[in-house]
């Protein structure tokens, strides 16, 4: 047997999180992941790592910094791929 477990990390001077609004996550099969707007306007799809919702916005882990763009649509962003 195994178990999951996350443990809340807001420790002094922790880094501040990162949200995405939920409408911008794509899931496909094992895959999460959002599309990122490259400074050319290019959609890439990134493998992102989720936590916990936040009203209609969702903490994004690992696989986006700060500062970057991502598409709210993946579906218009797919096609445009």
């Amino acid at each position: 047997m195994f178990a999951r477990v996350w443990l809340p990390t807001a420790a002094a001077g922790a880094p501040s999180r990162l949200y995405v609004p939920a409408s911008a996550v794509l899931r496909r099969a094992e895959m999460t992941g959002v599309y990122v707007v490259d400074a050319k306007g290019a959609a890439v799809l990134r493998q992102v790592r989720l936590g916990r919702a936040q009203g209609s916005d969702v903490d994004v882990l690992s696989g986006v910094s700060a500062g970057e763009r991502v598409a709210v649509d993946p579906q218009a962003a797919a096609r445009a791929d």
